[in-house]
Formats: C-alpha cells, structure tokens, sequence
C-alpha cells in the first residue's frame, strides 16, 4: 500500500487509472446530452466539454491517497461556459417506466437500466425528439430505443449490432409465459398419464370381469353336467328298481301259482317274511343302502362297501371311504 502523502508509481498510476475511467465515464455522459450550441459535433469538442467537466473537480479528486498533497488545478477554469443548460438527467430506476406520456418533452425512450422511461430532455423546435435523440433515430449505427408513447419493441426500434433490445419487461414476459407454457406442458403430461393409467385400470377391471364371467360359465356348466349324470343315474336306477320288481312280481305270482297247484293249505308252503336289515340313505346326492346289522353303506347297484355308519352323540352319521 502507499504511503501517506509520498507519490510513488504506484500512486500515480492509480491516479491515472481513476482519472481515465472517470473521462471516458463523462463521455459517455456527454454523448449521451446535448451539446450546447457554442459546440460543434467534433471529437475536439467533446473533448473540450469533458476537459472542463472534469476540471470542475480538479485532478486532487482522482488521487487514492488518503492525504493529499496540494496542486494548482488546470489553467483551463472550471465550470462550464454560460448558456442554457440541459434539464437534469433523473435518477435511473425502474420507476421511469411507469411514468405517464408527457407531450412537451421529448418523444424518445431512453435505455434506462433495461426499463425504458421518457426521455426527460426538451424536444428540437419543428421536431417531437431532442437533438441528441434524433441524431439516434437517424443512424442506424446507434442504438435507437423507440417512442416513449408506443409498446416497447416496435419497428421504431433498432439497435447497432442488428439484435433486438433486451427489454426487462418483455424479458420477464417472456420468462413468465415461457414458465406458464412448462406449467402447462406438465398439466397436460400429467392428465395424459392420469387417462393411460385410467384406461389402463378399466382394460384389467374388464378382462377381470371376463374371467370371472368364464369362470362362473364353467361352473354353470360343470354344475348342469353333474345335474344330468345324477339324473341319468337315478332314472337308470328307476328302471333297475322296477325291473327287480317286476321280476319279484313274476315270481310271486308262479309262486302262487305252484301253491295253489299243490292244493295244500296256503299258510303251510307261504314263505316267511324276510326282515328287513337294509334302508335307503341319501349322502350328498347319491343314494346307498345302510346294513342295519353291519352298518355298512353300500352301493346299491354291486353291494360294493362304501363307508359306514357310525353313532356320535346320539346321532348316525356317515363315514365315506376315500
């Protein structure tokens, strides 16, 4: 670091340094203003203006040094030559772009930090822009940002480097709406996941009730077929039962007959009534005959043992062979 009030080389070039960002920082100022009338538009003259801009501080300004030593200012005055002066710049913000058109200034926006406001100086007589903003409108080789009074990107517009000027407020629109479309890319990507999973669900529901629609036909038909192989069967047995009677009847009646023949007392030859040991018992559709003497459950088509009857807390109940 320098030392307090000793000018080293250090110390002069940051002089230089402060003092050649503070020039080209009133040039641009000076450019961006009307010249006063006593000014032409040369290059010597703007550097003029700046000169005396400048001297107004004096070169003490531009010094890092905390102490500073005392030096005589430029011999070219301070202060800037009588005449009118143009109407303060206002402070930059945001703010200058809400502002209401005023007609008696001039027509041209400004850049304004990427806002845009009204340019706050008077216009030319004959003329809706000041002179430094005319000179804008008029070459193409600067940036030129539009009427104050008319949306901002319109075909007044036109820029040095050909681009578009990136506005803040159309930026912000344009990151809105570019949001809003995402937002509403997701919606729609959403609902059409939430209809593939709907449709998705009712094909399995469907093909769910289907099988179930089949299975519940197989059983019909399983459940028909056992109905007609029970009825068969027991239609058969019908007609074995009848046909045993029958033939039971044809021998009872020769029987009779022999007995009659013979002419001996009828009580005499008369057989003996069997006892009957065998009842009929129905297990779950089937009919067999219990031996009530063996308690055995037997086919009633070949006497074939099928289970038994056992006694369990008072109550016969059957136990079928596997």
């Amino acid at each position: 670091m320098a030392k307090v009030g000793r000018l080293t080389k250090e110390v002069l070039g940051d002089s230089m340094m402060n003092a050649y960002e503070a020039g080209f920082a009133k040039a641009l100022q000076v450019l961006s203003e009307d010249l006063d009338q006593d000014y032409a538009k040369t290059l010597e003259d703007v550097q003029k203006k700046c000169w005396e801009e400048w001297g107004k501080s004096g070169i003490m300004d531009y010094d890092p040094r905390e102490t500073k030593e005392l030096v005589k200012t430029s011999s070219r005055g301070r202060g800037r030559p009588a005449g009118s002066k143009s109407p303060p710049k206002p402070e930059e913000g945001e703010h200058l772009c809400r502002l209401a058109y005023n007609p008696e200034k001039c027509r041209a926006r400004f850049w304004n930090k990427g806002y845009g406001g009204q340019c706050w100086r008077d216009p030319l007589d004959g003329d809706d822009l000041c002179k430094g903003c005319a000179g804008r409108r008029d070459d193409d080789d600067k940036d030129f940002w539009g009427y104050y009074d008319e949306p901002l990107g319109s075909d007044a517009e036109h820029t040095k480097s050909g681009k578009p000027h990136a506005w803040k407020v159309l930026q912000e629109e344009r990151a809105a709406k570019k949001e809003s479309d995402k937002k509403e890319k997701q919606a729609a990507k959403k609902k059409a996941l939430k209809e593939k999973a709907a449709a998705k669900k009712a094909v399995a529901e469907a093909e769910r009730a289907a099988a179930e629609a089949e299975r519940v036909a197989a059983e019909a038909e399983a459940a028909a077929a056992a109905a007609a192989a029970a009825a068969a069967e027991e239609a058969e047995k019908a007609a074995k039962d009848a046909e045993n009677e029958a033939e039971a009847a044809e021998e009872a009646v020769e029987d009779a007959e022999d007995t009659q023949s013979l002419g001996g007392d009828d009580n005499e030859y008369k057989d003996e009534e069997p006892q009957q040991i065998f009842e009929e018992y129905e297990y779950d559709g089937f009919k067999l005959k219990w031996n009530k003497e063996t308690n055995e459950l037997l086919d009633p088509d070949d006497d074939d043992v099928m289970g038994k009857m056992t006694l369990k807390d008072g109550e016969w109940v059957p136990e079928i062979d596997e």
